[in-house]
């Protein structure tokens, strides 16, 4: 998506342009090399349409520069609610956490997120919200960003990464690779042990669910849930 900083740039001057246009507010984000993430509020019936214009925009702009045929953006946005607090303030430390998720750079020293406007001079997000969280004290903002969570589990709830959500018939299919079965639903076949095995395996499947894996397998979510909670 973006092969320099010039190219950061203009997709910023889009979000700024798109927010007057829309009067949204956002809370977070982080600009990957391949990828985006926001933390938007606005209306149900807006979102479609801020999207597509940041991405029409911005694709022009690309495909114009660099001579490209073709789309610029590989699928369509993917979107989740927030819908507490407690995912509130993790999915915007999760974003903000990005680079050094891709070991590119350290959370404090990156440029393209909406931390160096926290710590610093707001341009595109809106602070109060998030910075209520902490009493308008920086210092207990740069605490939770940094310091007092294991990020390590943070990266490794697929939850806070909005993947594409895989089909049915994808999951089954890569369940039946990995273990050489010709129907997901054939682990029931096995022994108690190796059964839970696969089970707990399942977890690392990104774009799925507890309740796809449980409808897939034939195994109850509740079971499932509970070897998930052991491991």
């Amino acid at each position: 998506m973006f092969y320099n900083d010039d190219d950061k740039r203009f997709f910023m001057k889009q979000i700024k342009k798109s927010k007057n246009v829309f009067n949204y507010s956002i809370y977070s984000y982080c600009l990957m090399t391949n990828h985006i993430h926001f933390v938007f509020r606005v209306e149900d019936e807006f979102l479609s349409k801020v999207m597509q214009s940041i991405t029409m925009k911005y694709s022009i702009y690309f495909n114009k520069k660099y001579n490209h045929i073709g789309h610029v953006f590989q699928d369509r946005y993917y979107s989740k609610n927030v819908e507490s607090v407690r995912y509130f303030l993790t999915v915007c430390k999760y974003i903000h956490r990005n680079p050094e998720k891709a070991k590119i750079d350290k959370t404090d020293s990156y440029y393209w997120s909406s931390y160096r406007e926290y710590v610093g001079r707001e341009e595109v997000i809106d602070k109060k919200v998030l910075m209520s969280y902490f009493n308008n004290d920086i210092k207990l903002f740069k605490k939770y960003m940094l310091e007092n969570d294991d990020i390590t589990q943070i990266f490794n709830q697929a939850e806070y990464e909005l993947k594409k959500k895989l089909t049915d018939e994808e999951v089954n299919l890569i369940i039946c690779k990995k273990y050489r079965l010709s129907d997901a639903s054939n682990i029931l076949n096995f022994d108690y042990i190796e059964r839970r095995n696969i089970l707990k395996e399942l977890i690392k499947i990104k774009g799925t669910s507890l309740n796809q894996i449980s409808r897939i397998t034939k195994v109850s979510a509740y079971i499932i849930k509970k070897i998930w909670e052991d491991d």
